[in-house]
C-alpha cells in the first residue's frame, strides 16, 4: 500500500468522527471541505491512471469490479436511480442530494477492495479503528454528563425550542436526561457506528493489536448502552448469539463483560448521582409495552409507507422520505418510513430494491460461501466477520432510514471491502495464530 493510499485510508475514520461537529456544524457545511469523501475517491481514481497502460499490456483487470453478481445487481440500482430521477424527481439538485448517498460508499468499497494489501495491513487498520474511536467513545459520555445538552446547544446542535435539543437527544420520559451521542449527528448513528466495530473486533480478538483490549472493548459496550439505540442493541444481539455458535470462549468472555459493564453503571450512576439501572428497566419496558412513542408510532409509519409504494410500485421520486425531504426541501408531505427497506421501495420502486438489496444479499452470499470453502482458519475467520457486518446491517435497517446516513453506510462497505480485497488471500504470509473459529 502507498503512502497515499494509507493516508486516505486511515483518514477516512477521523474524518467520520469529525464529519458532523466540524464538518457541519463547526464549518457550517463549507462546500470547499464537506465533500472530502468524494475528493478521496478522486484521488484514488487518478492514482491508478499511470497503471492502466501496465495494466492493459499485460491484460489484466483494471479493477477488481468484475461482472460478478453483486455488480450486476448494483448496475440494476444505478438504472433505477437514473429512472427515478427523470420520471419522478422535483429537481437535479435533490437527486444528486441523494444519489451521492447511494453511491459514495460503494464507491469505497470498491476502492479498499483495489488497495494493495496483506492481512497484517487489514488488521493494523482495525487495530488503529478501535484505538481511535475508544477516544471518541470517553468524549462522548463526558460530554453527555459533565458537559451537558448546553454545550451541544452551544456548539449549534439543532434545537426543537428554546434551551432544548430535539427530542432524539434525550431518553423518552426522562426529562432532560441527555443520550450519549458523542461527536456524531445523533445517537443511532454513533450507535451504529460503534455496533460495526464492535463486530469487527469482537471476532478479531486475536488479530486486533491493542494493549488494554478488555478494557476498551467494555467502553464501547457502555457506550453503546447509553445511546439507549434499541435498534443497534438488536442488531448487536444477532451477531453476539451468532459469534456464540461458531467462537469458543466467547461466552465466558461474554459473561466477564456483562460483569464490567454492570460496575461502570454504578460508577456512572455514584459520579453523576443518576440511577442508570432504574433508566434501564423502564426505558426497555417502555418499549415492549409500546408505552414509548418512538416504538409504538413505528407499526403505523410502516404501513403508511408501505402504502405508498403499493400505489407507486416504480418509485416515488428522491428526496421524500424522512429527514431528507427537509434538508431538499421537495415541497411533498414527509413520508417518515423509519426502514431503510421502505426507503428504497419509496425511492427507486421494487427495481431498485431488488438491486440494491440483491447486491447486499449477494455479499452476504460470496462471504458465507467462502468462509466455507476456505481451508484457512485466518481466512474462515475473515470471511465470517464479512458475514455478521452484513447481517447487523441487515437488521438495523429494519428500524431507520440509516441508509441515508454515510457515516454507517461508509464504514460498512469500507470495512466489507477490506475483508473481501482479494489481495489479502495472494499476498498473506499466514504469520497469525491460526485459531478455530
Amino acid at each position: 500500500m502507498s503512502k497515499t493510499e494509507k493516508l486516505m485510508l486511515y483518514f477516512i475514520p477521523i474524518g467520520i468522527a469529525l464529519q458532523y461537529i466540524f464538518f457541519s456544524i463547526t464549518l457550517h457545511d463549507n462546500p470547499l471541505v464537506k465533500y472530502w469523501k468524494e475528493l478521496i475517491v478522486v484521488v484514488y481514481l487518478l492514482l491508478l491512471i499511470p497503471k492502466i497502460f501496465e495494466l492493459k499490456k499485460s491484460n489484466t483487470a483494471i479493477l477488481d469490479v468484475k461482472l460478478g453478481i453483486w455488480s450486476l445487481f448494483y448496475f440494476l440500482f444505478l438504472i433505477s436511480l437514473v429512472i427515478s430521477t427523470v420520471l419522478f424527481t422535483q429537481s437535479i439538485s435533490t437527486a444528486f442530494f441523494v444519489i451521492r448517498r447511494y453511491v459514495l460508499p460503494v464507491l469505497i468499497f470498491i476502492i479498499a477492495r483495489n488497495l494493495s494489501i496483506d492481512t497484517k495491513d487489514v488488521f493494523k487498520f482495525f487495530s488503529y479503528i478501535f484505538k481511535f474511536f475508544s477516544l471518541i467513545c470517553i468524549w462522548g459520555i463526558f460530554q453527555a454528563y459533565v458537559l451537558g445538552d448546553q454545550f451541544l446547544i452551544n456548539l449549534g446542535y439543532p434545537i426543537k425550542y428554546a434551551g432544548r435539543l430535539k427530542d432524539s437527544f434525550y431518553f423518552g420520559g426522562f426529562g432532560s436526561l441527555q443520550r450519549v451521542v458523542s461527536t456524531f449527528s445523533n445517537t443511532n448513528v454513533f450507535g451504529a457506528t460503534l455496533g460495526l466495530i464492535l463486530v469487527v473486533v469482537l471476532i478479531n480478538r486475536e488479530y486486533i493489536n491493542v494493549k488494554y483490549y478488555n478494557v476498551l472493548f467494555g467502553i464501547y459496550c457502555l457506550t453503546l448502552l447509553l445511546t439507549f439505540s434499541r435498534s443497534n442493541w438488536l442488531s448487536l444481539s444477532f451477531v453476539i448469539i451468532l459469534v456464540m455458535t461458531k467462537k469458543r470462549g466467547i461466552l465466558s468472555k461474554a459473561s466477564i463483560l456483562v460483569v464490567g459493564v454492570v460496575l461502570s453503571l454504578i460508577v456512572v450512576s455514584a459520579l453523576f448521582n443518576i440511577n442508570m439501572f432504574d433508566i434501564l428497566i423502564k426505558y426497555i419496558e417502555s418499549t415492549i409495552t409500546l408505552e414509548d412513542n418512538s416504538a409504538a408510532g413505528r407499526k403505523g409509519i410502516w404501513l403508511e409507507a408501505f402504502s405508498y409504494f403499493l400505489d407507486n410500485p416504480f418509485g416515488i421520486g428522491l428526496g421524500r422520505v424522512g429527514t431528507v425531504s427537509d434538508v431538499v426541501s421537495t415541497g411533498y408531505d414527509r413520508i417518515m418510513g423509519e426502514s431503510s427497506y421502505l426507503a428504497v421501495l419509496l425511492d427507486t420502486g421494487i427495481q431498485g430494491f431488488i438491486g440494491y438489496y440483491g447486491m447486499i444479499g449477494s455479499i452476504l452470499l460470496s462471504f458465507y460461501n467462502r468462509m466455507k470453502k476456505s481451508k484457512s482458519l485466518l481466512f474462515k475467520n475473515i470471511n465470517f466477520t464479512g458475514v455478521c457486518l452484513t447481517i447487523y446491517i441487515l437488521v438495523m435497517f429494519i428500524f431507520s432510514n440509516h441508509i441515508y446516513d454515510m457515516e454507517i453506510t461508509v464504514f460498512y462497505f469500507l470495512f466489507i471491502g477490506l475483508l473481501s480485497n482479494k489481495k489479502i488471500y495472494k499476498k498473506d504470509n499466514h504469520e497469525f495464530i491460526q485459531e478455530v473459529i
